[in-house]
């Protein structure tokens, strides 16, 4: 029936049968309207019952939030403002302030709102994606989980930390498992590793052996295990010339002794010539062995002979001085040259076939600093680089000017690099910095000659006692070797684990008399462990 209106309930004309009649009619209305309220408010409620994100959330009103998602316990997860808006304040107070087991233990707790500690693993919490709530970094900034905007599934937090956590405890295990190998027997045990990193030495070595004209061109660089001839370059130089042929003399040293006498040396006019060595002092010495001799005294001369192959082709490498010298062979003047450039190609050429042949470098004028000549030919075969300074340590290598000295490195051109260090470093600093200073090491030989293959060696405890131990060194160069994609060779296994083992009264590598270097068998047993990677 029609609600009765106001006018016709203040009528004053209707009589008492039309009022009661009308406000019957208002009663009737008043009960349906209120049937209808309770009704909408059952429906609202089971509507904003079904809308919730997830079964196990319930959402709440608040005067200061549209929305807010709260899980079973009660733990606020999620809020957005009257205007809809994600409130990400909230999560620097702690929107998850704890998620826990059944036990009480914590899986996930956020402390300032950076740092997340998730079952004792510590990650970043970072809110910089528009599209999450907020998310997980890993050490490497990689999202490892992420929370939408729409909500969190806490099931799906629960499951992974427990991934996590599972994984964590694997990893340690793996960690500790590979710690036992690598010291007992693993990788470490050993004498060599990353030995497919000689890719380049391999190529060149097998075109020799099939009878193409190639040279396998070797620069050793080091401390005096690499400069003495006996230590391992004589031995080695000796049986891959043999093997492979004489692609020529090398790098001989205006300081140093050649590798072998029996192929070539240098010879110096007495009293006239000043050496300087930066092995053994903070000198900034750029020849390729870090040594240099240097005369002002007019006809004082550096004699170069071969005694063996051939040199089609001679360089000097010197300071450039501006220093004016004569070159001359057999007394006659081949050239009168101004030194201006530190790579000076001559005006000659050697054969010692049948009879040793040798010419001279003669002061004409001005200071000459002269680091040494280098003699090649044509042939195939092998052409041996010696650099190694005795007495040295990586830092006083580092003291040289890098650009000069990898230009000579670059000249070299070198196919297999050989590196050792350590004896002398273990006197003045630990590992670490072994690890650091062979690093920057590298990083110029790699700068000179990109693609050249790198032997990197570690010698064995010697006889004396250093403040570090070389066994420490061995470790970190080992550890390092994968990343610098390096062969690295333990001297310390091919020697032995102990000392007794190859001391005096052991097998001899190293004896009292000479108790840092090797002996000569020990030189041997290096050189055939250097010769079967060369060689496969």
């Amino acid at each position: 029936m029609p609600v009765p209106t106001a006018a016709e309930l203040t009528d004053p004309n209707a009589t008492n049968t039309q009022m009661k009649q009308r406000l019957g009619q208002l009663a009737e209305n008043v009960e349906s309207k209120e049937g209808a309220l309770e009704k909408a408010n059952e429906a609202r409620d089971e509507a904003i019952s079904a809308s919730a994100p997830l079964e196990n959330f319930n959402v709440m009103g608040n005067p200061d939030n549209l929305v807010e998602i709260k899980d079973a316990a009660g733990r606020l997860i999620a809020a957005w403002n009257l205007k809809a808006e994600f409130v990400t304040k909230l999560l620097t107070d702690g929107i998850i302030q704890s998620v826990e087991n059944g036990d009480g233990s914590s899986v996930l707790t956020l402390g300032n709102g950076r740092e997340v500690d998730l079952y004792g693993t510590k990650f970043t919490l970072d809110l910089s994606n528009p599209d999450n709530a907020l998310q997980l970094l890993a050490a490497d900034n990689k999202v490892l989980f992420k929370i939408p905007l729409n909500g969190l599934d806490v099931d799906a937090l629960l499951g992974a930390a427990e991934q996590i956590n599972t994984l964590s405890g694997t990893l340690s295990s793996l960690k500790n498992a590979f710690l036992t190998q690598n010291h007992e027997n693993g990788i470490s045990k050993s004498e060599i590793f990353n030995s497919e990193k000689l890719s380049e030495t391999r190529r060149k070595v097998t075109a020799i052996e099939s009878g193409g004209i190639e040279q396998l061109v070797i620069t050793s660089i080091g401390n005096s295990w690499l400069d003495t001839p006996s230590y391992l370059s004589l031995p080695l130089v000796r049986a891959l010339k043999a093997k492979y042929g004489n692609a020529g003399a090398g790098y001989i040293s205006s300081v140093r002794s050649y590798i072998d006498s029996a192929e070539a040396q240098l010879s110096a006019s007495s009293g006239q010539w000043t050496s300087s060595n930066a092995a053994l002092s903070d000198l900034n010495i750029p020849a390729p062995d870090i040594a240099s001799n240097s005369s002002s005294n007019v006809g004082a001369y550096l004699q170069v002979t071969l005694k063996k192959g051939i040199a089609s082709k001679v360089y000097l490498l010197a300071d450039s001085t501006g220093a004016v010298v004569n070159v001359t062979k057999g007394g006659t003047i081949l050239q009168t040259l101004t030194i201006s450039s530190v790579i000076t190609e001559l005006p000659v050429t050697l054969d010692a076939t049948s009879t040793q042949d040798s010419f001279r470098l003669e002061v004409v004028s001005g200071t000459a600093t002269v680091y040494g000549f280098d003699l090649r030919n044509n042939q195939k075969g092998i052409r041996f680089n010696k650099c190694g300074a005795g007495g040295s340590r990586w830092t006083r290598w580092l003291n040289a000017t890098a650009s000069t000295w990898q230009a000579f490195i670059a000249h070299f051109n070198a196919d297999l690099v050989i590196m050792l260090e350590g004896v002398n470093g273990s006197w003045a600093y630990d590992a670490n910095a072994e690890k650091n200073y062979t690093e920057q090491m590298i990083n110029r030989v790699r700068a000179a000659t990109k693609n050249a293959d790198i032997i990197l060696m570690s010698p064995p405890d010697i006889l004396a006692s250093p403040t570090y131990t070389l066994r420490s060194y061995q470790d970190a160069l080992r550890g390092k070797s994968l990343d610098w994609k390096v062969c690295h060779v333990d001297l310390q296994k091919t020697f032995g684990e102990q000392v007794s083992d190859y001391d005096d009264s052991g097998r001899q590598y190293i004896l009292m008399a000479n108790p840092n270097h090797p002996s000569d068998i020990g030189g041997i047993l290096i050189a055939s462990l250097i010769l079967r990677l060369i060689t496969g």
